[in-house]
């Protein structure tokens, strides 16, 4: 007994050595790498496109400046084009009558045979001049006016008698015109609103 004890504690002592030099490496080792995160690079924000505000463009004939809906109103009313600034139609009108400088294209459109039922589209395009000459020339007329953002509208609206309903847009490219022959309010909320659906077929969406 009295000589294996020393080799006894001899052992017990390495074993000790050999485990606190273990659980020195496992402590220095221990420690996992931090995980790496791969930061992907962020997009950048793909300009959003403008869209190209419209820009007039004159129709090469009547069906076109009204549109295909107004076209079929006025042929399930027997609503005719009396004339037109190309020549077409029953009758012979040489000049528009809603626009009466520049070269519009007019359209007169109108139940043949039925007294003041006569009515004309006209449109043409403005240069920068044109358009103030045009405001200019308006204003002297007597109409209502009223502005809506670029657009500056003169009208009238007439009576079922001797004034006609009268409506002219004005747009810095543009100008559009609905005349009737007899007015009042129901016909000049109906030529008012011809005159929105002319700027439509005008200033199609790009």
């Amino acid at each position: 007994m009295t000589r294996l004890a020393p080799r006894l504690a001899s052992r017990a002592a390495l074993v000790t050595v050999m485990v606190a030099a273990l659980a020195g490496c496992t402590t220095a080792g221990s420690g996992e790498p931090e995980p790496t995160t791969d930061t992907e690079p962020t997009a950048s924000a793909s300009p959003t496109p403008t869209t190209a505000p419209a820009a007039f463009t004159l129709p090469d004939d009547c069906s076109e400046l009204v549109g295909p809906d107004l076209a079929a109103e006025y042929a399930a009313n027997d609503v005719v084009l009396f004339s037109d600034s190309n020549g077409n139609g029953i009758y012979e009108q040489e000049r528009s009558v809603g626009q009466d400088g520049g070269e519009p294209l007019y359209c007169v459109y109108g139940q043949d045979g039925v007294d003041l039922s006569s009515f004309e589209f006209a449109a043409q395009a403005l240069t920068n001049d044109a358009h103030e000459g045009v405001l200019a020339e308006l204003a002297t007329r007597g109409l209502d006016e009223s502005a809506d953002g670029e657009r500056v509208i003169f009208s009238q609206e007439g009576d079922e008698g001797t004034l006609p309903a009268i409506v002219h847009i004005v747009l810095p490219d543009g100008w559009v015109t609905v005349n009737s022959t007899f007015g009042g309010p129901d016909r000049f909320a109906e030529v008012n609103d011809w005159a929105e659906t002319a700027v439509e077929q005008l200033y199609p969406a790009p």
